[in-house]
């Protein structure tokens, strides 16, 4: 089972992403949270295999939560999941650690991000 964690501030898109991945037989949704500073102290709990996060949250931004989760679990691998389809965006997220970009328009992307960035595959979602 992969073990994925959600961070975003919409509740609604927390709603669609849960649904998403309660149908996957191979994934187990740990934990959500609203924010970064709330990912990180989840983090502490439980730690996921692989964390879907957006990148526009009020408190810590996606960006900075992914910097301060892949330096104190650098194992964990991240999916960054935004309404923003902008390919710069996507190659700031990349360079800074994560390995997938998915556009929150193409929720049905997500399984597959998850388990390609879980195997240490980059994944970018059109």
């Amino acid at each position: 089972m992969i073990k994925v964690a959600l961070t975003d501030d919409d509740a609604g898109i927390r709603k669609v992403v849960r649904q998403t991945l309660t149908r996957q037989p191979d994934m187990e949704l740990l934990w959500e949270a609203e924010d970064g500073l709330d990912a990180l102290e989840r983090t502490d709990d439980a730690e996921p295999d692989v964390m879907v996060m957006d990148i526009d949250m009020p408190r810590m931004n996606g960006l900075e939560t992914l910097r301060q989760i892949l330096k104190s679990r650098p194992t964990v691998k991240v999916v960054m999941f935004s309404g923003r389809s902008a390919e710069e965006l996507a190659e700031i997220a990349l360079g800074a650690g994560a390995l997938g970009w998915v556009c929150k328009s193409k929720p049905q992307d997500l399984p597959d991000a998850i388990r390609a960035v879980h195997l240490g595959c980059v994944f970018i979602g059109a």
